[in-house]
């Protein structure tokens, strides 16, 4: 079943399962849980420490950040976004509270299976600075992981010779 699911959101054109190969897109997905929520019920509050990355499957959800102690929408999750990434990566504290709209299906990926999905797929990561930090990403940001700076290394080697290197 959840292989099923998420072959139907990698359909929906999800940017993070457009990087995933087919056998990683199975690897996560044995790995995932399905979750069922009901309006109105809250997926985690903004300042938990984060523990899973949520792909949304079915149904809706608001994102809500407290503004003077007033919880305020700032956006809307639908079938084939993603959420939960940005406190897994940093370690920090969630940065908004995510709650259903209605009755909702995610699949969810533990901590340690989400950074497994990043040993072999800097692309991935950089996916998720430049959604981090919009269009102000620099190109050092993003080399600045491992995995992505041998990556363009090689990309120079192979594309335009030693002789490029030297300029990097």
């Amino acid at each position: 079943v959840k292989q099923h699911m998420l072959q139907n959101l990698i359909q929906l054109k999800s940017p993070f399962l457009e990087s995933v190969s087919i056998a990683k897109a199975h690897g996560m997905a044995s790995k995932s849980t399905i979750e069922q929520y009901k309006d109105k019920e809250i997926i985690f509050k903004e300042g938990d420490m984060a523990q899973k990355f949520y792909f949304v499957y079915s149904g809706s959800l608001k994102v809500d950040k407290n503004k003077d102690g007033k919880n305020i929408t700032v956006g809307h999750l639908y079938p084939g976004d993603y959420f939960g990434e940005l406190a897994l990566i940093n370690d920090n504290p969630r940065l908004a509270s995510i709650i259903a709209t209605n009755d909702t299906i995610l699949l969810s990926i533990t901590k340690d299976h989400f950074r497994n999905c990043f040993e072999d797929k800097p692309d991935l990561l950089s996916e998720f600075v430049v959604r981090m930090n919009g269009r102000k990403v620099e190109l050092r940001t993003l080399l600045d992981h491992k995995r992505s700076r041998e990556a363009f290394v090689s990309h120079l080697k192979e594309e335009h010779g030693q002789e490029n290197l030297k300029f990097y």
